[in-house]
């Protein structure tokens, strides 16, 4: 499927709102909230398989990419819900997890209190580092940022490997989700993590032998000191922000 149009992604979630609402009136029969939900079902496919298929990192080890679905075109989509859909990409066997943070860039994100019903947990505004994961054997970091809606806002991905594998149990949620799924003993678990966040990348850069590099905009890997990399000195909050409504709420960072 063709990535969407601003237009047709406006329009599929109008239809998702009008339908959420109509879900719960007075006069809907049961044949109608059958029909509304294999409707809702349909159009959120369509979003989905819509969405931009972006290079968000290159595993260190082997090499592969790493492309993940992002809704770029605004924070009023599903894909942006706290419950939403599985952003996980299919990846290499040394990939983990893809964390991020948005940089709201002073703006107030009012478009996505006209659909939005759910919250949105954002994380900080800057950049950081999970300190827990990379102490697994052979971990790295992979960063890279892109623009959301229009440049209005500024998304930073920070993609966690590790070579050899590490365990699925000690891994993290992705970015947005509450919590992520993993096998235990062969049974399904849940887990949340509370990890603190480290925003002094400087520190991680100067690391010997180094394990944070940045994605170049040819999509290739970079090994650079602190010095060259472009993703420190930003301003931007460093507390966990949580968007509901159209409203941002702050919270302490980790």
């Amino acid at each position: 499927m063709d990535t969407l149009s601003l237009e047709e992604r406006g329009r599929i979630l109008n239809r998702m709102t009008e339908i959420r609402f109509a879900k719960y009136g007075k006069s809907t029969s049961t044949e109608d909230l059958r029909r509304y939900r294999a409707e809702e079902r349909e159009l959120a496919q369509r979003y989905l398989e819509g969405l931009p298929r972006i290079l968000v990192a290159r595993c260190p080890s082997c090499g592969e990419p790493v492309h993940m679905t992002i809704d770029t075109f605004g924070l009023d989509g599903i894909w942006w819900h706290v419950f939403g859909p599985d952003r996980s990409p299919q990846a290499c066997i040394h990939y983990r997890v893809t964390l991020g943070a948005l940089d709201l860039q002073g703006h107030t994100p009012d478009e996505a209190s006209a659909r939005a019903t759910f919250e949105i947990e954002t994380g900080p505004e800057a950049p950081y580092v999970v300190p827990r994961l990379m102490e697994a054997p052979g971990a790295r970091l992979v960063l890279h940022s892109l623009p959301i809606a229009e440049g209005r806002y500024r998304a930073y991905l920070m993609t966690y490997f590790a070579d050899p594998p590490a365990p699925s149990s000690e891994g993290h949620q992705p970015w947005l989700r509450r919590e992520f799924l993993y096998l235990d003993n062969g049974h399904e678990s849940r887990k949340h993590c509370t990890d603190h966040w480290d925003f002094d990348l400087a520190h991680w850069l100067d690391r010997k032998p180094p394990v944070v590099a940045w994605l170049d905009q040819q999509g290739k890997l970079q090994w650079s000191t602190a010095e060259e990399c472009p993703y420190l000195g930003a301003p931007a909050r460093c507390k966990a922000l949580l968007i509901r409504g159209g409203q941002v709420v702050e919270r302490e960072p980790r």
